[in-house]
């Protein structure tokens, strides 16, 4: 069946809903891979609404660095693979060191392996680059990184997502 989806958005517009939603249709054996490392209440607390919302079946990891030793040997055993967030796990790459270029080489080796997967697999990331510039260095590196990340994998489809208020 595979397939890789790409779901993006603005800030809290729902794209991780949707993609739970999404990957809720593929079976039990959903492998979640999250990407974020909450380093405040605000975060933690999100984080925790996101977990409540998956299902007791689905594997949740946390990976670090070695996302793609993960998807690789678990793959074979789940139904379908969701990946929270994208522009998150560029965000941990550069502050861990990496430079753009192999940020960017990473977030690639990362969309060719979820394309490689028997099962359907979807990538949640944020919508960046649309707004302001980044008034710091580092804030400019992450928005280009991102930006070259997201490019590389929305050549799959992609899905905009925009939670109504």
């Amino acid at each position: 069946m595979g397939g890789l989806l790409l779901v993006t958005g603005g800030a809290r517009s729902g794209k991780s809903h949707y993609a739970v939603e999404r990957a809720r249709l593929w079976g039990s054996r959903v492998l979640y891979v999250a990407t974020c490392q909450p380093e405040d209440d605000d975060m933690r607390e999100r984080v925790r609404r996101h977990q409540a919302e998956r299902p007791d079946t689905w594997t949740t990891v946390e990976p670090g660095h070695n996302v793609l030793t993960v998807i690789q040997s678990e793959a074979p055993r789940s139904d379908g693979i969701l990946l929270d967030c994208l522009t998150l796990y560029v965000a941990r790459l550069l502050m861990s060191g990496s430079g753009e270029l192999e940020a960017v080489h990473h977030a690639e080796e990362l969309c060719s392996a979820l394309q490689a997967v028997p099962c359907p697999s979807v990538i949640v990331t944020n919508e960046v680059g649309w707004g302001v510039v980044p008034e710091t260095p580092l804030g400019r590196l992450f928005r280009d990184a991102a930006c070259s990340s997201v490019f590389i994998c929305g050549f799959n489809p992609v899905r905009a997502v925009r939670k109504d208020r």
